[in-house]
């Protein structure tokens, strides 16, 4: 597959207002009576996504099931804010309730990937009359391990990644964690290498992995109320399977999909499955 998108294909980027005056951005695609709203885990303008030829497939693919929302967290790309703001959980629900009302949705599927899994989680269980279901690709309830909560990771590892992704930032050494099947891919390197650059710079990408990873939802678990499907790769390393099978076991009702590889980059690899 050539790895260029078009930028033919692109939405048009509109502002949503939250409560405290920040402008977010968010792109809407595709039509249809379902409204699915995809919050990803990384840190990418997405005004940048749609360049990419394996990011475009996947959306478009998503887009025979109806119309997709994707909204861009404050303090990246052209959104405005203090990234670390977003991380506060009451202004984090606020921004996406700020999206769905400007974008006209009614209850939403809600996509939660990576690291970005744990916002779903929270605003499905607190806000069940706006989601019809929710959906986690690769993500987890909580990332690092606790005595009770043997499915993390080490803390220890968690610290690493942080820091290797402040000195790698920008320079796309991470794929070789996150999406290893493109690992020769140089056209997808290069792409998200600029992503990371135009997204925010090397502390703050250091600062959300961390922060990403101290979060702990567990407690709304056994409060989802809604059909509930669980993604997760078995080799995956920045994402293990052990966190994917938490969550499958956790939430009431919840059907879970191991998928064969390691990448845990939602478009990359075999995304058709």
């Amino acid at each position: 597959m050539n790895n260029t998108g078009s930028v033919d294909e692109r939405p048009s980027t509109l502002y949503a207002t939250t409560p405290d005056g920040i402008s977010v951005t968010y792109q809407v695609a595709g039509s249809g009576l379902l409204d699915i709203v995809v919050i990803t885990g990384f840190a990418y303008p997405i005004d940048l996504l749609w360049e990419n030829a394996a990011f475009l497939h996947f959306a478009q693919r998503l887009e025979r099931f109806g119309r997709i929302i994707w909204p861009e967290r404050r303090g990246v790309g052209a959104s405005g804010g203090d990234v670390s703001d977003h991380f506060d959980e009451e202004t984090a629900h606020a921004d996406l309730t700020a999206v769905l009302r400007a974008a006209d949705c009614g209850q939403v599927v809600l996509v939660g990937t990576g690291t970005r899994g744990t916002l779903a989680i929270s605003y499905a269980a607190a806000y069940p009359e706006r989601v019809k279901a929710l959906v986690l690709i690769d993500s987890f309830v909580h990332y690092v391990q606790e005595d009770d909560y043997p499915s993390g990771v080490p803390l220890a590892v968690m610290e690493q990644i942080a820091d290797d992704t402040k000195k790698s930032w920008g320079q796309s050494a991470l794929v070789s964690t996150v999406a290893p099947s493109a690992l020769n891919d140089d056209a997808l390197r290069d792409w998200l290498a600029r992503c990371q650059r135009l997204g925010l710079g090397p502390a703050e990408a250091s600062m959300g992995f961390r922060r990403s990873a101290l979060v702990d939802v567990r407690e709304y678990l056994d409060r989802l109320s809604v059909p509930t499907l669980v993604l997760f790769h078995r080799d995956g390393s920045y994402i293990p399977a052990s966190l994917g099978e938490y969550l499958a076991e956790h939430i009431p009702g919840a059907k879970a999909i191991e998928l064969s590889g390691a990448d845990n980059l939602f478009f990359v690899g075999d995304s058709d499955l």
